[in-house]
């Protein structure tokens, strides 16, 4: 992830910017100069060519950060932060908030959907899709809706969105009638299969979505 490291008022600041378009929300942190222990650069850990920064706190806490930079200019921005922590210890900067330690000063991320939980009720358009294809020449209606569906499912699951269980199933139902359109449309009885799982799946996946009655 692009994280971007300042030094401003005695701290060092770690920033990281929402990436638009993904499930990731922005993030900042703050810590002390002065509680900085030690600056080290390092080979990267995901990368190749690349290296890391490895920051060690004198409370026995390690930040690492990723660059894309090889090791001279990794040394570069080593030697720009301990030049800002040796000044910030000549000007007896502290910590006004009394943290020796990382502080994390974003908001916490909105909830979202647990990776499992949304990548399953996503699937259950994937063989709906699968058997509209199968007759797609002779169903338009139902090809065009559960491509649609498909496409909204994935983005669901692609954002973790609170709301999967409860649009899931109306994706679901829509193809459902798209196949009963094509059924009265080409006069072909096996397009009741399509609507008959689509709607099945879609009283599977709101039945599993409904919260729970206080009575249970």
């Amino acid at each position: 992830m692009g994280v971007t490291l300042t030094t401003e008022d005695g701290y060092l600041r770690i920033a990281k910017r929402r990436v638009a378009f993904t499930a990731k929300f922005p993030f900042a942190a703050k810590v002390p100069l002065t509680s900085i222990d030690q600056v080290r650069v390092g080979k990267s850990y995901l990368s190749i060519g690349g290296s890391s920064l490895n920051i060690s706190l004198a409370n026995g806490g390690e930040i690492r950060v990723e660059l894309r930079v090889g090791q001279v200019s990794a040394n570069e921005v080593a030697t720009r932060l301990r030049n800002a922590i040796s000044k910030a210890a000549l000007r007896e900067w502290g910590s006004p908030s009394g943290a020796d330690g990382l502080e994390i000063i974003s908001p916490p991320p909105p909830a979202r959907t647990s990776p499992g939980r949304s990548f399953i009720l996503a699937s259950t358009v994937l063989p709906v899709w699968v058997v509209a294809m199968v007759g797609a020449r002779h169903g338009p209606i139902a090809a065009a809706v559960t491509t649609l569906a498909l496409f909204g499912a994935q983005w669901l699951n692609f954002t973790r969105s609170l709301s999967i269980g409860r649009v899931i199933p109306i994706l679901l139902a829509a193809c459902a009638f798209a196949f009963i359109g094509d059924g009265v449309l080409t006069d072909e009885p096996i397009r009741l299969v399509g609507a008959a799982l689509s709607g099945l799946l879609a009283v599977c996946v709101a039945r599993q979505s409904r919260p729970p009655h206080p009575s249970d």
